[in-house]
């Protein structure tokens, strides 16, 4: 199983710069794979806040446009 993303099917890799649909960016810091096969997973994403200093935000994959493939639980 990996985690790739939706448009490209490129491999997600710690430290990449991604982008949700609502224009947030930010660094991938972990992700976390699913847990059943209803689970979509987790990512954690170190994001700019407004204010000073910066978030962390802890998101379905899919927010992110992400998705796990090659998943031996949903066969």
């Amino acid at each position: 199983m990996k985690l790739v993303y939706i448009k490209t099917l490129k491999p997600v890799e710690l430290g990449d710069l991604v982008e949700n649909f609502r224009g947030a960016k930010g660094i991938v810091k972990h992700f976390v794979p699913p847990h059943k096969p209803s689970s979509t997973g987790h990512i954690s994403v170190k994001v700019a806040t407004d204010g000073p200093g910066e978030g962390e935000a802890y998101n379905y994959v899919g927010v992110w446009g992400m998705e796990w493939i090659d998943r031996e639980d949903r066969r």
